[in-house]
């Protein structure tokens, strides 16, 4: 049976030290220089996802490719 619970990643290669030094000199850096970045991804499967309906409360069951095809990947940028 499969948990309700939404699951949480996290990065096995991370490290706090880094982190640290990383966020000490943001913090001395004025608002208006910096840019906020944001990236993400998606592989092309991801999005074929069959729709269909069935009974309130019942799980709609449906086969998709294992094949692995291409990724999209896109960022974003604000300026501070």
């Amino acid at each position: 049976m499969a948990s309700p619970e939404k699951k949480t990643y996290g990065y096995q290669e991370r490290w706090k030290q880094q982190r640290e030094e990383f966020m000490a000199q943001i913090e001395q850096m004025e608002p208006e220089g910096l840019v906020y970045l944001d990236e993400a991804g998606m592989n092309s499967q991801d999005s074929d996802y069959p729709y269909g309906y069935c009974q309130e409360g019942q799980r709609f069951h449906a086969l998709k490719s294992g094949k692995r095809q291409g990724r999209v990947s896109y960022s974003i940028s604000q300026g501070g």
